[in-house]
């Protein structure tokens, strides 16, 4: 496993995006068996088990750049691991077929790390579109969103996107944004409080943003599909997540 290496310095980008906003439907209650594991610390660890439980994705694709489509068939246990897969079986018009998963529960503020393992493409990169993100699901875009670990092109991106949808267009980028990591086993991390938000890999901090900090409740999503133009889109491919840790209070009711 290659550690990261840090590439460019803080940008703040405002750019057209082609991405069309889909209202999501209303909270559901939360799944039984999907409540987490006390863990020392004061934090909560989501195992296997309780996230395979979690929401399934509000809209089949959310992204006109995806050729992916996200179904609940696409989410499953293997000894210790939740499995995230992309296949070839076309669904709503879209060549392949990838996985979502969102929480049940909501949180302003905190502290957010998952144990992921990102598969390799042909060309040894990271395979298609893996993230492990925090979003408004009521708000989207409006309220933004926090990317805590985004792979494109073969890399990994951690953004805040706040408003990145709307009027503004705006991406407020970590400082630096991009980490560069081969395939393989990693606990992705983001420290997010009213001031900032802090992007850890493997404990080391990578990013820093303190300007546009989403002020809103957020959920965690875990989703894996494919983007239309990339070279490193492989199909079958499986995304495996070992944990995801939480050391926040829920906000308000649980939903």
């Amino acid at each position: 496993m290659r550690s990261a290496v840090l590439l460019t310095p803080l940008v703040v980008v405002v750019a057209a995006c082609s991405i069309q906003y889909v209202p999501i439907r209303a909270p559901e209650p939360i799944p039984p068996g999907s409540r987490p594991v006390p863990i020392p610390g004061g934090g909560q660890q989501y195992d296997p088990t309780q996230l395979a439980q979690w929401l399934p994705a509000p809209w089949s694709t959310n992204n006109g750049s995806q050729i992916a489509c996200y179904t609940k068939s696409n989410v499953s246990i293997q000894q210790s691991d939740l499995l995230l897969r992309i296949t070839r079986q076309p669904c709503d018009g879209l060549p392949e077929s990838g996985a979502w998963l969102q929480s049940p529960t909501m949180w302003r503020y905190g502290k957010f790390e998952a144990r992921i393992y990102l598969p390799a493409s042909a060309h040894d990169k990271i395979a298609n579109w893996p993230a492990f993100w925090l979003e408004d699901p009521n708000e989207w875009p409006v309220n933004g969103e926090i990317d805590v670990m985004e792979g494109l092109n073969g890399g990994d991106y951690q953004d805040v996107h706040y408003g990145f949808h709307v009027k503004q267009k705006l991406t407020v980028r970590a400082s630096p944004h991009y980490a560069l990591v081969s395939p393989g086993w990693y606990t992705f991390a983001v420290d997010w409080t009213s001031t900032s938000v802090h992007w850890y890999i493997d404990g080391r901090l990578t990013g820093l943003v303190r300007s546009h900090v989403p002020q809103h409740r957020m959920q965690i999503v875990l989703d894996y599909t494919a983007w239309r133009s990339a070279a490193n889109n492989l199909a079958p491919a499986t995304m495996l997540v070992a944990w995801v840790r939480v050391y926040a209070p829920p906000l308000g009711t649980e939903r």
